[in-house]
């Protein structure tokens, strides 16, 4: 029975070290603050058929939805937007930009291995 016990716990061990999960860049404790267009220009992100580019050619993210709440009369625009999880290290560049554009909007990040 013990032999079970610690056979459980090894796969058990082993089944959390590879069920690891890509690290994030993005750290939620920073504020975030707009973007002068200057900037914008200078690290080369626009948008074009929903597509977010870094470097006016590394398509790093895509806007997924936009949406518009309402309960009991407040409204909230919401809008998410999915990235590349290879190009994470931008994802503050991204929920900048986002901000800059649409700074009354509720904004999300969403990560997958390809959009």
């Amino acid at each position: 029975m013990r032999q079970i016990y610690i056979t459980l716990a090894l796969l058990c061990s082993a089944a959390l070290v590879t069920c690891t999960t890509y690290p994030v860049v993005f750290d939620s404790r920073v504020k975030i603050t707009k973007m002068s267009e200057q900037e914008i220009e200078q690290k080369g992100i626009k948008v074009t058929d929903r597509i977010i580019y870094t470097e006016d050619t590394i398509a790093v993210a895509k806007i997924t939805s936009f949406e518009h709440e309402c309960y009991k009369g407040d409204c909230i625009t919401e809008i998410s937007i999915t990235m590349n999880r290879k190009y994470s290290s931008a994802s503050n560049e991204i929920m900048r930009y986002a901000y800059t554009k649409h700074p009354d909007a509720k904004i999300e990040i969403n990560y997958d291995g390809d959009f």
